[in-house]
């Protein structure tokens, strides 16, 4: 039991408030009454005491005079994907406009990793499924009790580390958190997940570039796709995501929730069929149009007009586009691979999104990739393992252009523009259906990579 001392106007002695930890006592005082029973991530001591008077006025500036603030809303229990029960905590109506107040004039204000989609503008369950769309393995991992293990002492450090001072930071984090984690079911959360896991994402996604995977997360499902169906690199980078995970807090569930999907099974990513291009799963399908013909004969339906007109707006949605990406134009003829490209080269910086990848990882025991053009062939190795590619140019172009077409496969073209100066050569390739730039960018944006390299030879 821990107790709270407040100062109400034109009082020389505090008024005295009691109540069980994590929630705010009764309501004798006019200032906002918030509570630490967590232990506090500067000093690992459970602490108490009210916010100080000008961070009390400026929450009563934002309308919220008179009774304390209540961080224990109404819970709900919803049924899981799986079939069992999570626990939704619903802040009360004055706490949850603040919490949007919170979302809308700060946190939307900071940036995301790119491979976070989940509850990002722009950005839905179809724009994350169709990054895995048509690869020959897809894996799937879940994080644990992915909200409440996402610590109060993480969402403290980050409000200081973006420049918040201590009791700032702790308003928002008591403001931010319940029972020592991110509450499912407070606006501020799915954002806030987000930001705190930049790191996280940054990790696996350099990981899965290195390993030749697509990496992405959409709260705790993280996907990976792999254009080859490699069992060692499956196994390395399902220990490696584990590893990281524990570096954050988290763990990830065991085999009753681990996914490997290869092209002979459903794949599925946030609950849509990846396999060719994007769709709803064949069983809602032929729901949707058992629920039709039943209301077109009208018969009794499962849905009603209104709720099959919102069906249907969503399978438009996500079966709108092309089923199967727009076949890329047809790569120039094989042009042998001018002399000055012949030779090995060493990978020596990738930046891919605007973001700048690492390249050599000795504590993953992973060092730089090699690169080596002879006969219209590019070789690209790095440690045991090693892929091989039919590799064109188009020398009549400026800047000049560069076509990597994997050994054997029509699938997984690429095309860019590439320059060369004295020992060091830059290629830029584009994804499928992104255009090529007109020249190397110093940053590329989305939909490029930038590749540097530099010979191993002196030339």
């Amino acid at each position: 039991m821990q107790r709270l001392m407040f100062r109400q106007p034109g009082r020389s002695r505090p008024v005295r408030e009691s109540g069980a930890s994590g929630e705010v006592g009764a309501t004798t005082s006019p200032l906002v009454a918030l509570r630490w029973s967590q232990p506090l991530p500067h000093s690992g001591k459970p602490q108490a005491g009210p916010p100080r008077p000008r961070l009390c006025k400026a929450s009563r500036a934002r309308g919220f005079p008179g009774p304390a603030l209540s961080l224990r809303g109404p819970c709900r229990w919803t049924s899981g994907r799986s079939g069992g029960t999570r626990v939704l905590h619903i802040p009360d109506d004055r706490l949850k406009d603040l919490q949007r107040r919170i979302l809308r004039r700060l946190l939307k204000r900071l940036r995301c990793h790119a491979a976070a989609r989940g509850f990002q503008p722009g950005e839905s369950i179809v724009t994350h499924a169709t990054l895995h769309a048509g690869r020959a393995v897809v894996l799937r991992l879940d994080l644990r009790d992915f909200f409440p293990s996402t610590g109060s002492s993480r969402v403290y450090q980050y409000f200081r580390r973006i420049g918040w001072n201590r009791p700032a930071a702790r308003l928002l984090t008591n403001l931010c958190t319940h029972q020592g984690g991110l509450p499912q079911g407070a606006p501020t959360s799915p954002r806030l997940s987000n930001l705190l896991n930049y790191r996280l994402d940054a990790r696996l996604a350099a990981m899965a570039a290195r390993l030749g995977a697509h990496y992405s997360r959409y709260a705790d499902d993280i996907t990976l796709s792999f254009g080859q169906d490699d069992r060692d690199r499956i196994r390395y980078i399902i220990r490696f995501v584990k590893r990281a995970a524990a570096d954050e807090g988290y763990r990830v569930h065991g085999r009753r929730k681990l996914r490997i999907r290869r092209r002979h099974q459903q794949q599925r990513v946030t609950g849509l069929v990846v396999n060719a291009g994007v769709r709803l799963p064949r069983q809602t399908r032929r729901w949707l149009r058992a629920v039709e013909h039943h209301l077109r004969t009208g018969r009794v339906a499962t849905l009603t007009p209104e709720q099959f007109a919102g069906w249907q707006a969503f399978r438009q949605m996500v079966e709108g586009r092309p089923r199967t990406a727009s076949p890329a134009p047809l790569p120039p003829p094989l042009v042998p691979v001018p002399v000055e490209l012949d030779g090995a080269w060493v990978l020596v910086a990738l930046q891919k999104n605007g973001h700048a990848i690492p390249v050599n990882m000795p504590a993953e025991g992973i060092g730089p990739a090699e690169w080596t053009f002879a006969s219209g062939e590019l070789r690209i190795a790095q440690g045991d393992h090693e892929e091989r590619a039919d590799c064109s140019v188009d020398a009549s172009t400026e800047p000049p252009r560069i076509t990597i077409r994997p050994a054997g496969q029509e699938a997984g073209t690429a095309q860019g523009i590439f320059r060369l100066e004295g020992d060091k050569l830059t290629i830029c390739v584009s994804e499928e259906g992104q255009p090529l730039p007109s020249a190397i960018p110093s940053v590329p944006g989305t939909g490029w990579t930038v590749y540097h390299l530099r010979a191993l030879a002196r030339r």
